[in-house]
Order: C-alpha cells, then sequence, then structure tokens
C-alpha cells in the first residue's frame, strides 16, 4: 500500500509541476501523460515543439526535482 501512496503522490507532484512550467497543456492532455514518462515526453513533443532529447532531458529533471534529487 506504501508504494502506491507514493506512486500516487509523485504523479501528484509531477502533474502540479508540468502545470507550472506550461500551463497551456490541457488537464485532459496531462491526465494521460503522466503516469508514464514516455508518454509525457510525447506531450512535450507534440503541444510545445520540443525535439526528442529536449523532451527527455526536462521530463528528467522534473522526476528528479520532484523526487528530492538535484538535477546535474
Amino acid at each position: 500500500m506504501k508504494a502506491q501512496e507514493n506512486q500516487e503522490e509523485l504523479e501528484r507532484r509531477l502533474k502540479s509541476r508540468v502545470k507550472e512550467l506550461w500551463p497551456q497543456i490541457a488537464d485532459e492532455d496531462l491526465e494521460s501523460a503522466a503516469a508514464k514518462q514516455e508518454e509525457l515526453c510525447r506531450l512535450l513533443q507534440d503541444k510545445l515543439g520540443y525535439s526528442r532529447s529536449e523532451a527527455d532531458q526536462r521530463v528528467k529533471q522534473i522526476l528528479l526535482e520532484i523526487a528530492g534529487r538535484p538535477y546535474l
């Protein structure tokens, strides 16, 4: 049960951070993408014009940020 709660908390924090950074992303799009790193990268590419490598880098940065680890 604890692992599920942790996952849900991370997803909630991820959604919140993505909405802070990119408010133009629709909630519906974010709901389906937040649980899957690959889908979130695709969303940044499709909606914001990021390249594949830019999207991967930004998603990894955000995931580390919300996990409380510095991004190197």
